[in-house]
């Protein structure tokens, strides 16, 4: 469902943070479809961030025409912001896929970092809603739109992870 409404916004240049096994983004970049940047954020290495060998099989599995980049460190860091702005030599993004640490603070401050890179209609999701520690920061960002601008994606209110919270322009 999510990637449908990926697909439906014709978004074009997305950011995701929190690359984990590089299968959201692979999913990501072939919605986004030919001509498309997807930048995907991760840690270091030798921080448990994204292994390269996951790395190298997203890049192996998207066609030429999708570029993929890779920009590891600190996600909310003013470094790795630096260098995500420098990656998208000038454009805003269309989409930001927040995924990264699942602590209120932490998704937080990568909402808050990256926001001003986008354009003013882009798509804002939250994965993992659905958790404790990220249900109020979702509530807090869903009750800032109109309820026309916000979607969850939830499969069962009962459930204690997953969850996709999307935000609809003017952010």
């Amino acid at each position: 469902q999510f990637l449908q409404l990926v697909e439906s916004s014709g978004a074009k240049t997305a950011i995701e943070v929190g690359a984990g096994f590089c299968g959201t983004s692979v999913l990501l970049s072939k919605t986004l479809g030919p001509g498309s940047l997807l930048i995907s954020v991760a840690l270091p290495i030798w921080l448990n961030g994204t292994p390269e060998v996951f790395e190298k099989e997203a890049r192996e599995s998207l066609p030429p025409e999708h570029e993929f980049k890779l920009i590891r460190g600190d996600s909310a860091a003013d470094s790795t912001v630096s260098a995500v702005r420098k990656a998208l030599d000038g454009r805003l993004a269309d989409l930001l896929f927040v995924d990264a640490d699942h602590k209120t603070e932490a998704a937080r401050a990568d909402y808050d970092a990256y926001v001003p890179l986008l354009t003013k209609d882009a798509t804002v999701a939250l994965h993992d809603i659905c958790m404790m520690e990220l249900w109020p920061l979702w509530n807090e960002l869903r009750g800032a739109v109109t309820p026309d601008r916000s979607i969850e994606i939830i499969r069962d209110r009962k459930q204690r992870d997953c969850g996709i919270g999307v935000l609809i322009g003017q952010h």
